[in-house]
């Protein structure tokens, strides 16, 4: 038996489900021996963390429905027919303290876009956080670029900047964290990395947009 371990690239190579349960397998501890003290799940008797149901999504009032019911009736819905869409991507520009926006059909083709605009490609590495939505390391895929998972802070499930640094090497072209869960990556740290090493950082910020 070969007991050498997978780098990256020779495990994407040789992905399957047989291969994945070997590298896997004694790898991961289980999620239950990493907090011992962890409060008791209310499921076994433990105190509930919530006694309400939690909000259905997605969430909008009036103004907004009468505003998608408008832009519905006129007909105005891309970039090629009207002034929506540039009315929008001066607004939210202004909202994020940006100079301009671009809109795009969704969040994966932002990233995308990002991506291309970066010129990151063939040979290239991108840093992203493993807890994320599959569009994040897609887009690293469909730009030529291979993804390098860097693992989570327990506390925020953010990417944890203090373990990034380790996995940077000559083919690391970008930083791509993601804020999960409404909640904001550290940046301040993410960014003096990136700048020490001389990184592009392309925030997926589809989650939490806004949020400080």
């Amino acid at each position: 038996m070969n007991n050498k371990k997978l780098n990256r690239r020779q495990f994407l190579n040789a992905a399957s489900a047989a291969s994945l349960a070997a590298a896997a397998s004694g790898a991961i501890p289980a999620y239950g021996n990493a907090s011992k003290k962890a409060a008791k799940p209310a499921i076994l008797g433990g105190k509930p963390v919530r006694t309400k149901s939690f909000p259905s999504w997605p969430v909008w009032d009036k103004s907004a429905e009468e505003s998608v019911l408008s832009i519905l009736r006129s007909g105005n819905w891309f970039r090629g027919r009207g002034n929506t869409v540039t009315k929008f991507e001066e607004k939210y520009a202004k909202l994020m303290g940006a100079k301009r926006c671009v809109c795009t059909v969704n969040g994966t083709n932002a990233l995308l876009t990002a991506l291309h605009v970066l010129d990151v490609g063939v040979g290239d590495e991108v840093i992203v956080s493993p807890y994320t939505f599959i569009a994040t390391y897609n887009v690293v895929f469909g730009s030529s670029a291979l993804p390098v998972f860097v693992d989570t802070d327990p506390e925020t499930f953010q990417i944890n900047p203090d373990k990034i640094e380790e996995r940077i090497n000559k083919k690391t072209r970008a930083i791509l964290p993601v804020h999960i869960l409404g909640l904001p990556a550290n940046m301040d740290k993410i960014n003096a990395i990136a700048k020490k090493h001389n990184l592009v950082v392309i925030e997926d910020a589809c989650q939490a947009w806004l949020a400080e």
